[in-house]
């Protein structure tokens, strides 16, 4: 089920000093993540949240 607004909260390596947020549209959760992942493959999700 598409999502109108994804935001994703994570840290984008490991040793990295704060989370970022990313904001996807019109897309699955699964989606987003994959499309994260893809920049940030050792990206540490903390948070998801979409609204329908």
């Amino acid at each position: 089920m598409k999502a109108t607004i994804i935001e994703i909260e994570y840290m984008p390596t490991p040793n990295a000093t704060g989370v970022v947020f990313e904001t996807y549209r019109n897309m699955t959760v699964f989606q987003a993540i994959a499309k994260l992942k893809r920049w940030y493959n050792e990206a540490i999700i903390y948070n998801v949240k979409a609204e329908y």
